[in-house]
């Protein structure tokens, strides 16, 4: 009887993961990371301006700041035991695999939760539904430009369907125009209206004029348009602990923590949209 051959490839094929590239169109807090409160001021309203004022003296006013707050949090890692056999017996390198997937695996679960970190309470919705993409955009462009939003560094992150529906309502002319802005190494997928675009498959969930967890019912994926100067992030990069050759477990042992938060720091909420639909 013949010999028959098993071959076992020297790389392992990894999960897929959402792209989480937009979350650095925000204002870095990182240096405060290592604090348990970060507190943001706003400036309170402009004085009073009088043409060719008649009566004197003036009326003295005094201005309120108002101080915006965001708890940093701690996201870990579930540890990971890897065997000993584990480590000389595979063709692939499994420590470095666990150790990758573990990143993302945190990396995600932040960006996640920053998404949510930046909705406030009560934010402004604009609907936008198939059919209505380029409608949904410009009314974005029209609320940031009433609201004396700068243009440079005006964002929008869509879903996937939301991105493909917009597209297939722009002219040919449109579209080379919009994808000629695009810049994959900073996973903008496109600019249009002012916007740089960015795509992730999951992004918000909405129910009418109201953001709910993913779980429940008649949810809607929704979309996001900011500024970047509107929002903030903090993020500590990832710290790793092992206990390697344990000798009760007979291998090593793996897991990850991150320190991060971040929050919409004005208090007007000028410069941030939640797109229902």
């Amino acid at each position: 009887m013949a010999l028959q051959k098993e071959i076992w490839l020297n790389d392992i094929i990894e999960g897929l993961f959402p792209n989480n590239t937009f979350a650095v169109r925000s204002i870095d807090h990182s240096d405060y990371v290592n604090d348990k409160t970060v507190h943001v001021p706003n400036a309170g309203a402009l004085p009073t301006v009088v043409k060719n004022r008649s009566t004197v003296p003036a009326t003295i006013t005094q201005r309120t700041d108002v101080d915006i707050t965001y708890d940093i949090n701690e996201f870990t890692s579930d540890p990971v035991y890897i065997p000993n056999k584990d480590t000389v017996e595979l063709s692939y390198d499994k420590r470095q695999s666990i150790i990758g997937g573990s990143k993302v695996a945190l990396s995600n679960a932040v960006v996640s939760d920053l998404i949510l970190s930046w909705i406030p309470t009560a934010p402004t919705f604009i609907v936008g539904t198939s059919g209505q993409r380029v409608t949904m955009v410009n009314n974005c462009k029209t609320k940031f430009d009433n609201d004396d939003v700068p243009q440079e560094g005006r964002c929008m992150l869509l879903t996937p369907t939301q991105y493909n529906q917009l597209l297939n309502e722009l002219t040919n002319a449109q579209v080379a125009s919009f994808l000629s802005g695009a810049d994959p190494v900073k996973g903008i997928v496109g600019k249009y209206l002012t916007f740089d675009f960015y795509m992730r498959s999951v992004t918000a969930y909405t129910n009418g004029t109201t953001v709910v967890p993913p779980t429940s019912t008649n949810t809607s994926n929704a979309g996001l348009a900011w500024h970047e100067k509107s929002v903030a992030r903090a993020s500590s990069g990832e710290t790793m602990f092992g206990n390697e050759d344990d000798p009760t477990y007979y291998g090593d042992i793996y897991s990850f923590l991150v320190r991060a938060g971040g929050q919409l720091i004005r208090s007007d909420k000028k410069g941030f949209i939640v797109i229902n639909g």
